[in-house]
């Protein structure tokens, strides 16, 4: 089974699949954003983020910031239409992220 790990914003899919979701702890839900201090500060293992836009959007801007680049952070893409309004095919993105967390566990053992 997967340790906890520090996600971050979505946070259904998030604990199902056995993360720990830094912006649920912070307080923050839906669509709030959380401060990028606050994620520096916390500096989570992995980002889980949905589906890059092909135009720019300053909703992407701030996880283009040279602080976030330099987190260090794994960064999951997860489609916007498998986690939103908890829709059957969230069962999807919980499925993926608990892949995705096997494996960097796998790797994690690798180092």
């Amino acid at each position: 089974s997967c340790p906890p790990r520090t996600a971050q914003h979505r946070n259904d899919p998030a604990q199902p699949a056995g993360l720990d979701n830094l912006a649920a702890r912070r307080g923050v839900s839906g669509l709030a954003r959380l401060p990028l201090e606050i994620l520096a500060l916390e500096a989570p293992d992995l980002l889980v983020l949905g589906q890059d836009y092909t135009t720019p959007a300053l909703a992407q801007e701030v996880l283009r910031h040279p602080a976030a680049r330099a987190l260090g952070a794994d960064r999951a893409a997860i489609a916007d239409n498998l986690w939103v309004c908890g829709l059957p095919q969230t069962a999807q993105a919980v499925a993926t992220l608990h892949r995705l967390c096997d494996e960097l566990d796998r790797l994690g053992a690798q180092r």
